[in-house]
């Protein structure tokens, strides 16, 4: 399979997970519900989930455990575009070529919808069908708290404000750093759902070895 078939194949799988994840409802939530499913059923590559897919099966975990995991990960991802879109943020009136959410809904219900995107990460990681062991869950759950919260969302702040003041950044400084939302190299260093560790539970050295030959095959600093 292609690299693009295998893009394709995870973008469905994921879709269709999003999809029961999400359901449509007719509770008094039915809005807020609808304009979550607005921002995370769009048009999109899934590059996400992919790479959490595709990292995990280096160490030969379930697929249907990692796509838990990859949607989880949509779900921050779409809400930080849901919140990046808002007025008092970047006030885009577009994404992925449809309104954005504040303008098919309205600003109140954006808050609110990706506000619940978010939550809903960590439910779908808190979830049995991610992990049968519950303290990997529980440090799925910690490791993307961590790299979404303020120290994740500072190493973004401090790559984009080095990368604007000094071209000669590394082209690997990216996949290292940035771990909140644009890889989910978080998965692979934090978590012991994919780590191979010796009879002394050190990580294994060829954990940064995946890592970079991963990033590099798919020019992950351009994501």
């Amino acid at each position: 399979m292609s690299l693009e078939e295998k893009l394709k194949a995870t973008a469905r799988e994921t879709d269709a997970l999003l999809d029961r994840l999400l359901p449509v409802s007719t509770t008094p939530a039915k809005r807020l519900i609808e304009a979550m499913r607005y921002a995370a059923l769009g048009p999109g590559k899934r590059l996400r989930p992919f790479l959490v897919v595709e990292s995990a099966a280096l160490f030969d975990v379930p697929r249907a455990h990692a796509l838990m995991v990859g949607a989880a990960l949509e779900c921050v991802h779409c809400y930080s575009l849901v919140h990046d879109d808002l007025p008092a943020m970047d006030d885009d009136d577009l994404r992925r070529g449809k309104p954005t959410v504040h303008r098919a809904f309205d600003e109140a219900t954006a808050i609110l919808a990706g506000d619940a995107l978010l939550t809903a990460a960590f439910e779908i990681l808190a979830d049995d069908a991610t992990h049968p062991d519950t303290g990997v869950r529980l440090q799925l759950v910690s490791g993307l708290a961590r790299a979404a919260g303020m120290d994740g969302w500072n190493a973004l702040l401090k790559f984009k404000n080095n990368y604007q003041l000094n071209a000669e950044v590394p082209v690997v400084t990216p996949w290292r750093t940035v771990t909140p939302i644009n890889t989910p190299v978080w998965t692979l260093e934090r978590n012991p759902y994919f780590w191979q560790v010796d009879t002394e539970g050190n990580q294994l050295p060829y954990i940064d070895k995946a890592l970079l030959t991963l990033g590099e095959n798919l020019e992950v600093v351009n994501l």
